[in-house]
């Protein structure tokens, strides 16, 4: 949703706000989305920099991946099961 009076808002992968096809929506979210108590944005710590010099007072807080990421090449996806 672009507006919402919820009292909190999550904005996942906001790494994506650097995607050519989709940054511009999660950009606008970032910059505009708001909780009337709380907004978390959750994703890779490169948005790190970013979200400081974006968000003036942004509280930044990390935890460590609870899983291991790995890459298996590019998958067609007519040849998924």
């Amino acid at each position: 949703p672009r507006e919402t009076d919820a009292a909190f808002v999550a904005i996942d992968e906001v790494q994506l706000a650097g995607d050519l096809e989709r940054g511009h929506i999660f950009t606008d979210r970032i910059l505009h989305l708001r909780g009337r108590q709380e907004t978390l944005l959750l994703g890779a710590a490169t948005m790190h920099g970013i979200l400081q010099r974006l968000l003036r007072g942004v509280s930044v807080v990390t935890r460590p991946r609870l899983s291991h990421l790995a890459y298996a090449g590019s998958k067609k996806l007519t040849r998924l099961p």
